[in-house]
């Protein structure tokens, strides 16, 4: 992912996923332009299928936390933009609420979040 950080400054996020459970666990594995290596772990609240989105949502390590990051999955292709809690579409099919004490993200529920990123 190419894009405009908060402030004006460009990054880059690389996503692979590298572990998908039929509890509904994904775990990103992420990159940062200056080398910081991370990995986030989502718990869906919905089954995944096909044409799913979930909020990501976690720290570096020892770094700066990282801002609410929307992945579109789809069965071809990853579309990605960065997005505020607040600002995600409650008109999604797929997505379910998440309650403000899981961090107010629909749709998605992290698992770790900094922990995970430090594994």
């Amino acid at each position: 992912v190419d894009g405009a950080a908060p402030f004006g400054r460009a990054f880059s996020v690389q996503c692979a996923v590298s572990e998908v459970r039929l509890s509904g666990t994904l775990r990103v594995a992420i990159e940062h332009a200056r080398g910081v290596k991370g990995e986030l772990a989502i718990s869906f609240l919905t089954p995944p299928h096909l044409d799913f989105r979930v909020a990501v949502v976690g720290s570096w390590m020892g770094g700066a936390p990282l801002k609410p990051l929307l992945v579109h999955l789809f069965s071809r292709h990853i579309e990605r933009s960065l997005v505020e809690p607040n600002r995600l579409r409650r008109d999604v099919p797929g997505l379910t609420p998440v309650s403000s004490a899981d961090g107010g993200m629909e749709g998605a529920r992290v698992e770790g979040g900094a922990e995970a990123a430090r594994r």
